[in-house]
């Protein structure tokens, strides 16, 4: 016969089942988000003022992830979104389906306005998204034409041990590293069954606060995806990103700040790294290979610093 004792630890083992549901749900779907290992090296392309502004100043700037060079990636993955709300829930009459498709239209990753602008306009309600864009490709052509434009014509890239570079940011806020997805199918079949996963989920809720705990959860589920989507047409670059996402908004709005970009000015924050998790330096096609690589070396040297340096092997042309 069960005790008084027995129906109330069962009630509360029940309380706190939708809950772990929910958080199987949105850790199912972050890691959706592929990561190299950790003993992979990822790259950083980055112009020679660059490069000697990391070593100066010991700190990798991650922008504001709605200011990427990459101006359409905001609209882009917005459409994408607007196609994963059309999916099938099976019973497209249920008054509880059309009520979780209608609310999810209100997540405050949409900012809870007409969505026109894009998120140039967007009121920021609950995080800030930095990004620092890498590469998983050493000697990648379109990455050395974007960073070349330089008076000497030479761009650098700064190879990190994932796993060092990640354990050498010291930061409270969340960070979520990994590849860029580039596959439209994928990415709309990722985004579909996440919000199929959750309508299983919200089915079963009875109660405001679960719904509302729900809705942060598949936000969150959103807000990384948006980081981690992009154009196929950006495959060729192999992106590998690390994102710092915070919900500490008045703390980071003191600490950003702003870098001119083509007559804008591009909000970011300066990170402090450990510069001797850098593994080594790559150097772009130049006719000055043999110069530059021993002009990269001393400068290493100088911060005590012993680095392995290496030139492109891609075909220089005049």
């Amino acid at each position: 016969m069960k005790t008084v004792k027995d129906k109330s630890i069962k009630m509360e083992a029940n309380k706190m089942d939708w809950k772990k549901k929910i958080d199987d749900v949105h850790f199912k779907h972050l890691n959706n988000i592929q990561q190299s290992n950790p003993t992979d090296v990822v790259y950083h392309y980055c112009s020679p003022t660059g490069l000697i502004g990391i070593l100066t100043s010991q700190t990798l700037w991650l922008s504001d992830s709605d200011y990427l060079n990459d101006a359409s990636e905001s609209y882009y993955f917005y459409d994408i979104f607007q196609k994963a709300l059309q999916f099938d829930l099976g019973a497209p009459t249920n008054r509880r389906a059309s009520h979780f498709i209608f609310e999810s239209f209100f997540l405050s990753y949409l900012h809870k306005e007409e969505y026109e602008q894009k998120r140039m306009n967007a009121r920021r309600e609950r995080e800030f998204r930095h990004v620092l864009s890498l590469s998983t490709d050493k000697d990648n052509v379109s990455l050395w034409n974007y960073y070349t434009k330089t008076p000497g014509n030479i761009g650098y890239t700064i190879g990190f041990q994932t796993s060092e570079l990640i354990n050498s940011i010291y930061t409270e806020d969340e960070i979520v590293h990994g590849k860029v997805i580039y596959d439209k199918a994928k990415q709309q079949s990722l985004l579909a069954e996440l919000l199929l996963d959750y309508w299983q989920e919200y089915k079963q809720l009875k109660y405001t606060y679960q719904r509302k705990y729900l809705y942060e959860k598949l936000e969150h589920n959103l807000v990384i995806y948006s980081v981690f989507m992009k154009d196929p047409c950006f495959s060729s670059e192999n992106e590998y990103r690390v994102a710092l996402i915070s919900v500490d908004l008045v703390n980071m709005r003191q600490n950003r700040k702003f870098r001119e970009l083509n007559g804008s000015f591009v909000p970011y924050i300066a990170q402090p790294i450990d510069i001797k998790s850098i593994q080594e330096i790559g150097i772009s096609p130049t006719h000055k290979a043999d110069f530059a690589k021993k002009s990269v070396i001393e400068l290493f040297e100088s911060k005590n610093i012993q680095i392995s340096a290496y030139t492109s092997e891609i075909p220089l042309r005049y």
